[in-house]
């Protein structure tokens, strides 16, 4: 693969791989694309749940806050463990 980089984008690819201390730098562009995939899969994730969350009818949503209600009341009632 060849790239064309402009002086300033290679500039910071250098300045870059230097403060990652990156074996080189197709190491320095194979974390960069890793963390732009994680980034857009996270980012998938997150709008499936809201869909998810979004499609739920009112009465199911209401249910779920009183178990949350009623979990947190439990919790609080527990015992401190040697913290």
């Amino acid at each position: 693969m060849t790239l064309s980089l402009s002086r300033e984008t290679a500039n910071f690819l250098r300045v870059t791989r230097a403060e990652l201390q990156a074996p080189s730098m197709s190491a320095l562009l194979e974390k960069i694309v890793a963390d732009l995939r994680s980034r857009a899969e996270q980012q998938s994730y997150e709008k499936h749940m809201r869909t998810y969350y979004d499609s739920l009818p009112r009465a199911a949503v209401q249910g779920e806050r009183e178990w949350g209600a009623l979990g947190e009341v439990a919790l609080d009632d527990q015992p401190a463990t040697g913290r």
